[in-house]
């Protein structure tokens, strides 16, 4: 009995300290940025401070950008939850659609942990038939988040392609799990960023890119043609 008991008691004490020791610990550090900034400046060279604090910048932009980012998608979530679930009278609408915009941080798990509330409700409130309503809502809203919203948001906020915050998200799910998921969107940015700060990309036109495929406008080509024509005979004179 004890035995069994002593983890899920280490597991709460655990999850409790989280929950006190991380705040703290950001208030401090939030308090010390200034002291840890000029620190950690004054151990590198002089000609390579200004590099090294534009990289810094880019990078606070990018984990800014992808936690406001996320932000928007989940009061997209929660807004258009709560009109669902208030069209379909089902009760605790407002705090069940607050719920299922917060549990959407996480990817894939938040859409179910947000839907399985409201499910319950409306199966006990008002029958089988509306808790399948609410499940179709649900689904429609989450392949709307996860297919066209946080994909462009998200992506826009850090400054890289849905597609790479697709390959990111399956790559951290693969490698870590649950936080793999949470942290995989950020990671990728601050990567993009490490690799542009070390050799910046180019834009590169079609032809460059595929130069069996590209072609020239029609008029350019007509032109072209015309002046071969024109200056064949006299070539051959």
């Amino acid at each position: 009995m004890l035995s069994s008991i002593a983890p899920a008691f280490f597991a709460i004490v655990t999850v409790a300290g989280l929950f006190i020791l991380v705040p703290v610990v950001s208030i401090y550090m939030l308090a010390e940025a200034e002291v840890i900034k000029r620190y950690f400046l004054g151990m590198l060279p002089e000609r390579s401070r200004g590099r090294t604090i534009d990289v810094l910048v880019a990078i606070d932009d990018t984990v800014g950008g992808f936690v406001r980012g996320q932000i928007i998608v989940a009061l997209f979530v929660a807004i258009l939850a709560t009109m669902m679930l208030l069209l379909l009278r089902v009760p605790y609408a407002i705090i069940i659609g607050i719920a299922a915009g917060v549990f959407d941080v996480v990817p894939y798990l938040g859409a179910f942990a947000g839907a399985i509330p409201g499910v319950v409700s409306a199966w006990f409130a008002n029958g089988f038939q509306d808790a399948i309503y609410v499940v179709v809502g649900f689904v429609i809203i989450n392949q709307l988040e996860g297919h066209l919203i946080a994909p462009r948001v998200v992506g826009s906020s850090v400054g890289i392609r849905p597609l790479a915050i697709i390959f990111a998200l399956l790559i951290g799910g693969e490698l870590w799990g649950l936080p793999g998921l949470i942290v995989a969107v950020p990671i990728a940015g601050i990567i993009k960023v490490a690799l542009d700060a070390v050799r910046p990309s180019e834009e590169l036109t079609n032809a460059e890119v595929q130069p069996g495929l590209a072609q020239a406008p029609r008029e350019q080509m007509d032109e072209q043609a015309t002046t071969t024509a024109a200056t064949t005979p006299s070539e051959a004179s």
